[in-house]
């Protein structure tokens, strides 16, 4: 496991690096010093969580499908909202990851800029090299038991927060 901060790792062995490219920096470091070259990956953030030991073995079962690289979502409005592309969760097979691993596509200059464009360039970079090497790379898979968390947190209640950019529906909404 890669991270970029100290904490918890439920046991899993993990190396420490520096914030550079956010989390496609991350798979980066990971595939330059870690990966042994023909394997399959899952890419995923450190605050997915998993309802069902199953969503590994869907996830596995890509490859016999003939994908080659898949984005993964919990469901179709998680799809929508992050365009169809992200970095939460990814499924690479071995033989597509190795046409990237001599420049594994990530902004290196960021280093930690994680709201607005500046957070975007990772996944704009991947997902226009991904694209180019396989008519089955950047699909969409929909696997329910993966829930990806907002900045560490996993949502079952309701929560109130404001948009740095963009209109307040409705008007503004006055938050203590």
């Amino acid at each position: 496991m890669i991270k970029h901060r100290e904490g918890d790792t439920q046991g899993l062995q993990s190396k420490l690096y520096e914030n550079r490219g956010l989390e496609f920096g991350a798979y980066r470091q990971y595939v330059e010093n870690h990966w042994d070259g023909e394997s399959d990956v899952l890419f995923c953030h450190d605050d997915t969580e998993l309802s069902s030991r199953s969503a590994l073995e869907d996830i596995a079962s890509l490859n016999d499908m003939g994908v080659d690289q898949a984005y993964i979502f919990h469901d179709e409005a998680d799809e929508y909202i992050n365009g169809g592309a992200h970095g939460r969760g990814i499924w690479i097979r071995g033989t597509t990851l190795r046409d990237l691993a001599a420049d594994f596509p990530a902004d290196m200059e960021n280093t930690g800029t994680n709201i607005g464009l500046t957070a975007q360039r990772g996944i704009l970079k991947f997902h226009e090299r991904i694209l180019t090497l396989s008519k089955n790379a950047g699909v969409i898979a929909i696997v329910p038991q993966f829930h990806f968390a907002h900045r560490g947190r996993l949502h079952e209640t309701m929560f109130v927060y404001r948009k740095v950019h963009g209109p307040v529906l409705g008007g503004p909404v006055h938050v203590a």
